[in-house]
């Protein structure tokens, strides 16, 4: 689905910046997710921090697909919060 990676190419900088957009949207995702779990089962299980941690990895290991991946999400996210209004 994400062909263009530039997992040999890339460098530190944008390693960083993806892993560091990629933290926060999962640390976002995870915390989402964690308070679900919390009013379930009674315990987050830290997944926000787990979230951060895995998808800032999946971020630096492959930045390109990284910002495809986010910039798709927030298209889609977006696209259906303003059809629902």
């Amino acid at each position: 689905m994400f062909l263009n990676d530039d997992r040999d190419t890339a460098k530190l900088g944008d390693r960083l910046i993806a892993a560091a957009i990629a933290a926060f949207l999962g640390f976002w995702i995870g915390g989402f997710f964690g308070v679900l779990a919390l009013k379930i089962t009674g315990s987050s299980y830290s997944l926000a921090w787990l979230a951060a941690a895995g998808f800032g990895l999946y971020g630096f290991i492959a930045p390109s697909s990284s910002t495809d991946l986010w910039s798709r999400f927030w298209t889609e996210v977006l696209g259906y919060f303003s059809h629902h209004r």
